[in-house]
């Protein structure tokens, strides 16, 4: 493990990923932005629960495939189960060349904020760990159309989406937004744009989205979203 401080950031950022060019890469991009703190780096799964511990990262930037000391390669899917489990409050963030839906899938249900393709630049991964701390879901277009053409078919095969006259009609934007990964303050901006309400205040999206979760049956956000998202009001990008 090998550690790098900036103390002009607040924001900090570990990056998981056994290829040491693209850390390296990776590490340099990051951390020439003030805002970002690119506090360590592991490329073997055996080092990264120990530095999570060591340097309280707000952001883990984690690979799918990660080799072992010695051992088999292990999953990052697996490892962020792990994260989240000790510690609910880290972010992580998949960065990987696998855009296979079944995969960007079982990386969201253990509990990863959002999944990047490798080939995302500076300006996507800097906006995806901001989104992420504002309990966004980032997905890079890419894999957000793969996702999407996947659910399609789904829902073609076996619908799974209610009409919309089932859900109340005043929330029916909100859902799309929401699915779309936006956060409550982009959400609630959007609203005030379309309808031109001015006097829209933020606590009020914060009931909608409460209420959304009511109607499906949900209270965990992430939960809220991939349902919204396997109901089809995902939105393709």
């Amino acid at each position: 493990m090998n550690t790098f401080i900036n103390t002009d950031a607040p924001i900090k950022v570990i990056i998981i990923d056994d290829h040491p060019m693209f850390r390296s890469g990776l590490r340099d991009a990051l951390s020439s932005e003030k805002k970002i703190r690119c506090v360590g780096e592991c490329g073997v799964a055996a080092e990264v629960m120990s530095s999570i511990e060591q340097l309280s990262p707000d952001i883990v930037l984690m690979d799918i495939a990660l080799a072992g000391h010695k051992g088999p390669r292990t999953t990052g899917i697996e490892l962020t189960r792990q994260i989240k489990k000790q510690w609910p409050e880290v972010e992580v963030i998949m960065l990987s060349a696998s855009d296979t839906p079944t995969v960007v899938r079982e990386a969201l249900k253990a509990g990863a904020s959002g999944y990047l393709s490798k080939d995302a630049g500076k300006a996507e991964i800097i906006n995806a760990i901001e989104q992420a701390l504002n309990d966004g879901m980032p997905i890079s277009p890419s894999i957000n159309k793969s996702l999407f053409l996947d659910q399609y078919k789904s829902i073609r095969s076996e619908p799974t989406r209610p009409p919309v006259g089932e859900a109340p009609k005043y929330l029916v934007p909100v859902m799309f937004l929401l699915a779309e990964g936006l956060t409550n303050d982009e959400i609630w901006q959007r609203l005030r744009k379309e309808r031109g309400d001015d006097y829209l205040e933020r606590k009020t999206v914060r009931n909608y989205i409460y209420n959304i979760g009511q109607w499906l049956g949900l209270s965990g956000r992430r939960e809220v979203i991939e349902q919204l998202r396997k109901m089809g009001y995902g939105k393709l990008i």
